[in-house]
């Protein structure tokens, strides 16, 4: 009887290993941060109103799920510039309550990610 239960056991955490990776996730960001965000992209486009200088592409929030235990800051950071490749990124918040990550990754990292602009290519002729 003892060995069907550790062997219970092995097999429930084998199946648990197999669904959870201790590498940082891309994950849904924080509703309050995404509004947070909205609102200061409005309070900027009334203040910029009438100036033509003002980018198209708009800054976005990025969330990241990892353990503080497993993960370093540079596995961090490279899995939320794959989420954000053209851009700057700055840490707004860490959460540990409430969050939809995985039980092995139980804390979020929100970034911001401000598009940046690439350089243009000039041709001989400019």
């Amino acid at each position: 009887m003892i060995g069907l239960r550790f062997s219970v056991f092995a097999l429930l955490a084998l199946g648990i290993a197999a669904c959870t990776s201790t590498r940082p996730i891309a994950i849904e960001p924080s509703k309050s941060m995404v509004r947070a965000l909205e609102s200061e992209r409005e309070q900027s486009e009334t203040k910029t109103t009438g100036d033509a200088a003002t980018s198209t592409r708009k800054p976005t929030v990025v969330a990241v799920c990892y353990n503080s235990m497993v993960n370093d800051d540079a596995e961090i950071m490279a899995a939320a510039l794959l989420s954000c490749p053209a851009g700057r990124l700055t840490l707004r918040e860490d959460d540990r309550l409430w969050t939809i990550c995985p039980l092995l990754q139980p804390e979020r990292a929100n970034f911001v990610c401000v598009p940046e602009d690439l350089p243009r290519l000039l041709t001989p002729n400019q």
